[in-house]
């Protein structure tokens, strides 16, 4: 075998139900005090819940493959609304655009994946456009949530 080094980009993984309880809690560890929620349509309510909660705002037009429009819209409400981090809830769309806003603002994404995600949904996305994967594109805490 050939030698090599391998360098893991920074995650932090909490695992176990009731992983929402303890959102507040890590949000807070990162630094964050207004994250963006995000979710797809069929996970709002739920995103609803857990912004309401916190008195974070909430952002539900994740898509499938994260379109750059979706992107960019979900950015300007980022922006308007002062946040500095994401809360992807949901499955892949919710996380992939969480991903994508963190590679355009450097910003924290705490990610409460739901249905069980795919395993590729854990590990950084390439920006097709910019080929880039970088530490700002890795999410932070995963865990399966019974919200």
């Amino acid at each position: 075998m050939t030698p090599f080094i391998h360098t893991p980009l920074p995650t932090r993984v909490l695992f176990g139900r009731g992983f929402s309880a303890k959102v507040g809690a890590e949000a807070q560890r990162l630094g964050l005090h207004r994250p963006l929620v995000l979710t797809g349509r069929q996970q709002s309510e739920r995103g609803r819940a857990l912004a309401e909660k916190f008195g974070w705002p909430l952002w539900s037009g994740a898509r499938m493959h994260t379109p750059v429009e979706t992107t960019e819209a979900a950015l300007d409400v980022f922006r308007a609304e002062g946040s500095d981090g994401a809360v992807a809830l949901g499955g892949g769309s919710a996380i992939g655009l969480g991903k994508a806003m963190a590679l355009r603002t450097d910003a924290p994404q705490i990610c409460l994946p739901r249905p069980t995600p795919v395993p590729n949904d854990q590990y950084p996305r390439r920006d097709r456009r910019r080929c880039q994967e970088d530490a700002a594109s890795a999410p932070h805490p995963a865990g399966d949530d019974d919200l």
